[in-house]
């Protein structure tokens, strides 16, 4: 009797184990892409930055989400997750630049 109630539980431990290795490479590829595009808006937040006649309270906003690369990273994965609005976020970014507000 113990055999008929292990069988399924064995198939459905077995199923879990196996997808592991599928959301393991999807976690990978989200974090690949979170980097990149991390990596592209800190750039553009630091050369924004060094510009002398750039906005003070944009560039202090864009210092709280995007001083540093760890700290986008954190930025752009609570828009993704729902921890952050993304209005909060996107609003200095568009007002650095079209391109950084578009994307």
């Amino acid at each position: 009797r113990i055999i008929r109630i292990l069988a399924p539980l064995r198939t459905l431990v077995f199923s879990i184990l196996v997808t592991l290795k599928s959301l393991l490479w999807a976690m990978f590829l989200l974090l690949l892409i979170i980097y990149v595009v991390a990596v592209l808006i800190v750039q553009s937040v630091t050369t924004y930055r060094a510009d002398l006649l750039s906005d003070q309270t944009v560039v202090s906003e864009l210092e709280d989400f995007f001083r540093d690369l760890p700290r986008a990273m954190w930025t752009l994965l609570q828009t993704i997750s729902g921890g952050v609005n993304w209005r909060e976020v996107g609003v200095p970014l568009n007002a650095m630049s079209a391109w950084t507000g578009c994307c």
